[in-house]
């Protein structure tokens, strides 16, 4: 009877094997990939970016870039719900004031690698065809400023967090 039970068992975990294995090769994952965030200083010469990122259980600390430098930090989304989410704060010389964006947010992001390059009209990255998405690094001291983005970008909140659901 214990040799049963154990022929069972192995049965049961090829099964649970194979099925692992059917859903990696599809969309769904179990374990879902490592996501890279590039953050590229594209501003005017000679503006140097000053940035925070962070999530809610890790600070990346403040990083100042000079033109055409990178900051790039790598995470692994969650796996059991799509709440994901990456927040920056950013400032340069000609517009002192705090800009916020969402650079990963994993309900609106599918990229394995996210790229944006910061500019003075807003954040910018690319769609899978290489196309630019843009979209707008909203001032923190505005309190209700929705702005429709096209594209992937639904919606920016100058004090809340980027929303990709478009009503």
């Amino acid at each position: 009877m214990a040799s049963f039970n154990k022929f069972i068992l192995q049965i049961l975990l090829a099964i649970i094997m194979l099925a692992i294995a059917m859903l990696s090769n599809g969309k769904a994952q179990l374990i879902p990939p490592k996501v890279t965030v590039q953050i590229i200083n594209d501003l005017p010469q000679p503006q140097d970016l000053t940035l925070h990122c962070k999530d809610k259980h890790h600070d990346l600390g403040e990083h100042t870039l000079k033109v055409g430098e990178m900051f790039h930090f790598r995470f692994r989304p969650n796996m059991f719900e799509k709440f994901t989410l990456y927040f920056c704060s950013f400032v340069w010389p000609s517009s002192p004031s705090l800009h916020r964006f969402d650079i990963y947010d994993q309900e609106r992001d599918s990229c394995k690698l996210c790229t944006w390059k910061i500019r003075e009209k807003g954040a910018c990255t690319y769609d899978e065809g290489g196309e630019e998405d843009e979209s707008v690094i909203v001032d923190a001291g505005k309190s209700s400023t929705v702005v429709l983005v096209l594209r992937k970008l639904a919606m920016v909140s100058g004090v809340g967090r980027l929303s990709p659901r478009v009503p």
